[in-house]
């Protein structure tokens, strides 16, 4: 008879918590089989191990489930902090009971819990942009022989000098993107009217479209303005929603006319088309840090304009 007095292996933490699923990156799991579970049995899950608590309380998972469940015909949200707390304290009701809690915003520190994915989920959610500014353009040097440029620029003109028969020459008819500076949005009433505490003080109650890009089924959703605006200040997620309403100024009709539509797209093709025929041809958008849409065509195959009254924006096109 052999006594085999070798010791045991020593799982590591992940091993001891994942079992079988230890195989599969952590990504999959959220993102593909977490989120399949009712909201009970993520949190039967999260009491079986280190890494299932942390993986059953992702806000990538509750974030889903809340906007699944959401009454469609609300316009209330009430955000605590991360979308755990949301789902459980949902209504407007339980605020007395939130009020001596401080919003949640940091993760709760697991000991020996790592997990690049997550790492990498709240470096991102955290990071602040406000230092991300575009450098200066620097015009390419051709060199003897070199067929390639290091990419096109896009022209920047001054609205004063250029008048609508050379714009359409230039830029219209061939459908080139330009930049306009010098276009005097500084005398808009929009300019003053439409910052944050100027339409918080206003509209607060007002209704408006907020885009939701993380949903499937629920692309989009109405929001009371005041609810926005604190889950603006408050969120961390890594894809926030954004205020993104194409019938801001049927809701409020003295934003209609805040702004003024520049000398060359005055003429308006889709006014020829009546009621509910004429397709969606004005935004307002209102969003934090972090938020974007991804490649796409916009509406109706519109070449748009677009006017940046606070904030930065980059395009890619």
């Amino acid at each position: 008879m052999t006594i085999d007095f070798s010791p045991a292996p020593i799982l590591t933490s992940r091993e001891a918590s994942l079992g079988s699923l230890l195989r599969l990156p952590d990504s999959l799991i959220i993102e593909r089989i977490l989120i399949l579970l009712a909201p009970k049995d993520l949190c039967s899950l999260a009491l079986t191990s280190r890494y299932m608590h942390v993986f059953a309380r992702n806000d990538f998972v509750w974030r889903r489930l809340f906007f699944a469940e959401r009454d469609s015909k609300s316009t209330r949200l009430v955000y605590r902090g991360n979308w755990l707390l949301t789902y459980l304290f949902h209504s407007p009701e339980h605020d007395e009971a939130c009020s001596s809690h401080p919003l949640v915003i940091c993760p709760v520190q697991i000991q020996d819990v790592s997990s690049d994915y997550l790492s990498l989920q709240w470096h991102r959610s955290n990071m602040f942009f406000g230092h991300f500014y575009p450098p200066p353009p620097i015009s390419p040097t051709p060199t003897l022989g070199d067929q390639h440029s290091t990419g096109p620029t896009i022209p920047i003109e001054d609205y004063q000098d250029l008048d609508e028969d050379v714009f359409y020459r230039r830029y219209g008819y061939p459908n080139k993107p330009v930049m306009i500076q010098n276009s005097n949005v500084e005398s808009w009433p929009a300019w003053k009217q439409w910052t944050l505490d100027a339409l918080a003080a206003k509209h607060s109650d007002t209704v408006f479209r907020v885009s939701n890009i993380e949903s499937d089924t629920k692309p989009s959703f109405s929001l009371c303005f005041k609810d926005f605006l604190h889950y603006l200040k408050y969120n961390r997620d890594l894809n926030p929603f954004y205020l993104f309403d194409p019938c801001f100024a049927e809701a409020v009709p003295e934003m209609g006319t805040a702004y003024e539509v520049p000398k060359y797209f005055r003429i308006d093709y889709f006014s020829l088309l009546k009621g509910s025929a004429r397709p969606p041809y004005r935004w307002i958008l209102i969003g934090p840090q972090r938020t974007g849409a991804p490649w796409h065509i916009d509406p109706s195959g519109t070449s748009a304009w677009n006017t940046l009254l606070s904030g930065h924006k980059r395009w890619a096109l």
